[in-house]
């Protein structure tokens, strides 16, 4: 399927027009393709696309169960909240876009608590040090192989007020009325020059798709007598546990 979706590129390329990504990597392998050691080939651009496609998909969707679990469970003090902002800003006339979320903080400081609280990779990718460093007294000597560990920055009590609870006021300031502009000890992307390069599609994602449902429907527990279970310290992309909810048009 990729494969086809390249030729169909390779046949179709405009010089002057980038339609996607594909086209853009398909005109730097021309431009480099007298390189003997090119980093820009078709099995690199085939491994970035399907990368690409599961990265900006599933780890995503994750969030959205989770922050939607987070409404059923707490109807009045999330769910109600983010619909007054939907209500206020998008209406019921059109479907919310992008440019709504600056009109709208608590929903978008729900998404960032969420990937806070339920870290989207527990532990980050691999990196290399260059030199001998010390760090806290400790000796990390140059070749090691050394892990961003996300969800322990997160659920750190030195830097967060009960960390465990799901607070979105954390990223809110002035009466939680605005969002705040820097956020200490947040680093669900990673850090550096080398984190997420998927983290505005994340964001973009799971604000659509959250302010889409909500917009329409009210989410609430399958059983009203068994709230859903929030518990999950997986050191994989965290997920809920198989749960359904229903979904009530507004």
């Amino acid at each position: 399927l990729f494969r086809d979706q390249i030729r169909e590129h390779e046949s179709t390329l405009h010089p002057d027009i980038n339609r996607d990504y594909i086209d853009g990597y398909l005109k730097k392998m021309k431009e480099r393709h007298s390189e003997p050691f090119s980093s820009f080939q078709e099995n690199y651009l085939l491994g970035n696309t399907v990368e690409s496609l599961v990265g900006g998909s599933g780890p995503s969707s994750f969030r959205v169960f989770w922050l939607l679990h987070v409404c059923a469970q707490n109807p009045i003090t999330v769910q109600s909240r983010i619909q007054k902002e939907i209500d206020d800003v998008v209406g019921h006339r059109r479907r919310p876009t992008w440019q709504d979320r600056e009109a709208m903080p608590f929903t978008m400081a729900c998404l960032q608590e969420i990937l806070r609280w339920k870290s989207l990779t527990p532990v980050g990718n691999q990196r290399g040090v260059l030199e001998d460093t010390f760090i806290g007294g400790y000796l990390i000597p140059k070749g090691s192989t050394v892990l961003l560990n996300s969800m322990g920055v997160h659920r750190n009590q030195e830097h967060w007020e009960t960390p465990d609870e799901f607070d979105p006021s954390r990223f809110l300031t002035n009466a939680d009325t605005n969002l705040a502009k820097k956020y200490d000890h947040f680093v669900p992307f990673g850090l550096g020059r080398r984190n997420c390069p998927g983290k505005t599609l994340a964001y973009v994602q799971m604000f659509l798709y959250v302010a889409t449902l909500l917009q329409r429907f009210r989410v609430f527990p399958e059983d009203e007598d068994r709230l859903p279970c929030l518990d999950s310290l997986d050191v994989t992309p965290a997920h809920p546990s198989v749960q359904k909810l229903r979904f009530v048009l507004r």
